[in-house]
């Protein structure tokens, strides 16, 4: 039971963190592109049902990668104490994790693509600074 206990945690905690990684980068991105909305669109209610869906998925998808990988408690010769492993042929294995790394790439690529968007939007606010202001022009490299 502990075995999959600490499973559940350890892969849903990965989505969970994926998750909030998106979440707080989409929070920044209202803030600063959308100041004026960003109250209204990151409201109590909107909050309560973001925290609702990574609970809720944590959970689902840790007990999801539990039931499917198996995982089992091998003594460890080399390391001593035991070792988790899971009964999965290794093509299926090597699926799962193949899956879990291409996730964690599309998760990586739009948190890029998020902060992109506000980097664009603070260079932006800068160069209007600088135009109105000074009457420069900024030339970023």
């Amino acid at each position: 039971f502990l075995l999959q206990l600490s499973q559940t945690i350890v892969w849903g905690s990965r989505i969970s963190q994926m998750l909030t990684v998106l979440m707080i980068a989409t929070n920044r991105v209202t803030a600063i592109r959308y100041a004026l909305k960003h109250l209204s669109i990151w409201s109590n209610t909107t909050q309560s049902i973001c925290a609702f869906f990574q609970a809720t998925f944590m959970f689902v998808f840790g007990c999801a990668f539990v039931a499917y990988l198996r995982p089992i408690r091998v003594p460890s010769l080399s390391f001593g104490g035991v070792v988790t492993a899971y009964e999965l042929e290794t093509e299926q294995r090597n699926a799962v994790f193949l899956g879990a790394t291409i996730l964690q790439s599309t998760n990586a690529l739009i948190f890029l693509f998020l902060y992109m968007l506000i980097f664009r939007g603070i260079r932006k606010e800068i160069d209007q600074v600088a135009q109105s202001q000074y009457n420069l022009a900024v030339v970023f490299l």
